[in-house]
């Protein structure tokens, strides 16, 4: 199986998304992520992102690839993030799950992954 990696801006001038604010209190803004296209061509990514509202810094993003690329037939990732001191923003715990089939369609896998970051020491 080849390795596959997929850059993800979100920028508001990218060009194949949509971004717009879906809710909004005194800790966090929640904006959309919309693909452009439709339907989403292969690799597009849809979902939601969290900003801080003092630091302005990603909370947290839930995305969703309704059309992955290669083997996987479905993927999604939610991950979370904390400010260091020094304005270092670090993620703090991920999950993944999706569904792939592989070996020419003969095995059919679901998974689940979750990975926890912790004791970030920064290094002078």
């Amino acid at each position: 199986m080849k390795r596959q990696q997929r850059k993800i801006s979100f920028s508001p001038d990218n060009p194949d998304y949509n971004f717009s604010l879906t809710d909004s209190d005194e800790s966090s803004y929640k904006i959309a992520i919309v693909p452009r296209a439709s339907p989403p061509e292969e690799g597009d990514y849809g979902g939601t992102i969290e900003i801080d509202g003092q630091g302005f810094f990603v909370k947290r993003f839930d995305l969703e690839v309704p059309n992955p690329e290669g083997a996987l037939k479905e993927y999604a990732i939610d991950m979370n993030f904390k400010p260091l001191e020094g304005g270092l923003v670090v993620p703090t715990d991920m999950r993944m799950r999706g569904f792939v089939k592989a070996l020419l369609g003969i095995v059919k896998v679901r998974f689940t992954g979750e990975t926890r970051f912790t004791e970030y020491q920064i290094l002078e």
